[in-house]
């Protein structure tokens, strides 16, 4: 649908100039679940910038936000949310923020307020940013950020949780009417494998046991809610996964020899992958680079470790890389 007031369209424009670069360091926890090898290669290479459009990126922040209130419905019927690795708490005297890890004693005077989006937001323009509970692994070259845990207080209990697990993963979904009726008909693993799978590896990498899925349709307020328990064998296939892909030199094989296959239609480097498109020319997408420790990059023409800003770069003498 297209609005024709000029002042949507500059709306749009200011976020989309605001979005930050479409590359992501690492491989993602949200992404390894995907069918496809080459497209993870892709994604983790830099084969190809994704651009969104404003209402796309206005769309993926309506996901953030929502998790807000997801947190206050939990919140209400006594589960403890940790949304980040740190609390953030308050001083009303003093008009100041801190961050502090969790188990460390709150000093005099300060409130608790690591669950408030308006405290979060004030604190953020002050420079008080909470730690997000990440995962990592591969070398530093994979890794996402958890929506949070949970933790059961004494007394309460879910009836498909056994009180001795420990804390759980809270993963927060949006659904479309569509996407929702049939998440409700066929549960989580069936309906978004993408989804189950990154809470498989988050559960592996943390230790956890159990998590909660939490998801809301964006178009009557229903909601959804699933218990999924850690499948160990899962959790180990999909870091092997990801090794796989990292420490490919060239690009997997295809899951569809055709572009209009199901899994190629919509995939954002089907011109790349089926129609010759070229690579985007950096660092990443050439012959000479290896991904190694610390999140790092060698360079095997110069035989040395890439500054992190020159990867974007590429120098004169890039190779790029083919089937």
């Amino acid at each position: 649908m297209t609005h024709p007031h000029p002042l949507v369209a500059l709306i749009d424009e200011a976020i989309e100039n605001a979005a930050e670069s479409g590359f992501r360091e690492h491989l993602g926890g949200s992404l390894i679940g995907r069918p496809c090898l080459r497209e993870l290669w892709y994604s983790f290479r830099w084969a190809k910038e994704r651009k969104f459009k404003g209402r796309l990126l206005r769309l993926f922040n309506r996901g953030h936000l929502e998790e807000f209130r997801f947190v206050a419905y939990l919140e209400s019927i006594g589960f403890e949310v940790r949304a980040y690795s740190q609390r953030l708490l308050y001083d009303a005297e003093t008009d100041t923020y801190l961050a502090l890890d969790w188990g460390e004693p709150i000093t005099e005077n300060y409130e608790d307020v690591s669950n408030k989006p308006a405290h979060m937001e004030i604190a953020e323009n002050l420079g008080v940013k909470l730690k997000q509970f990440r995962i990592h692994g591969v070398k530093g070259h994979f890794g996402g950020s958890l929506d949070g845990k949970l933790y059961l207080n004494d007394g309460q209990w879910l009836p498909d949780i056994p009180t001795d697990l420990g804390p759980g993963l809270s993963e927060f979904k949006t659904h479309n009417t569509k996407s929702f009726v049939f998440l409700v008909q066929n549960g989580v693993k069936k309906a978004k494998p993408e989804h189950w799978s990154q809470m498989q590896i988050y559960m592996d990498r943390e230790g956890l046991k159990w998590g909660l899925y939490l998801a809301v349709n964006k178009n009557d307020d229903d909601l959804y809610a699933e218990v999924v328990f850690a499948d160990p064998a899962e959790g180990e296939r999909l870091l092997n996964r990801a090794e796989q892909v990292i420490n490919a030199k060239q690009p997997p094989n295809r899951i569809g020899n055709h572009p209009s296959w199901v899994d190629c239609k919509w995939c954002d480097f089907a011109k790349v992958c089926h129609y010759g498109e070229p690579m985007a020319r950096h660092c990443r997408t050439c012959v000479h680079a290896t991904p190694v420790d610390d999140g790092r990059w060698h360079c095997g023409h110069w035989d040395a470790i890439i500054p992190s800003e020159h990867v974007i770069k590429g120098c004169d003498n890039y190779k790029a890389i083919t089937d």
